[in-house]
């Protein structure tokens, strides 16, 4: 059961991705895949901001609503499938990757 945060996030998501339909209708997949992809840089320099933080969460969610990728079900396959690998060593950027097979 999802606790009160987790509604309001999900409430306010549902919002934020009417309201981009509505504001930007001639928004495709790609090119929001380039907007986050320009925000992600911006949360990266940036990665405690909540502002950056919302900006890349509200577009994805808007990918996924256009994409109409069922994202529930794709991150319980991709976690399914994380917890199969063995994973290495953080890089020197702190980023853990498994180890190919």
């Amino acid at each position: 059961m999802p606790n009160a945060a987790q509604v309001r996030l999900i409430e306010v998501l549902c919002e934020a991705v009417s309201w981009g339909h509505d504001t930007f209708p001639q928004e495709t997949v790609q090119s929001l895949a380039n907007h986050i992809a320009k925000e992600a840089k911006e949360l990266q320099a940036a990665p405690t901001d909540p502002d950056e933080i919302a900006d890349v969460l509200m577009l994805l969610a808007g990918l996924i609503d256009k994409a109409g990728v069922d994202v529930a079900e794709a991150c319980r396959r991709k976690l399914a499938e994380n917890r199969t690998r063995a994973w290495g060593e953080p890089g020197p950027d702190g980023v853990t990757h498994h180890i190919q097979r």
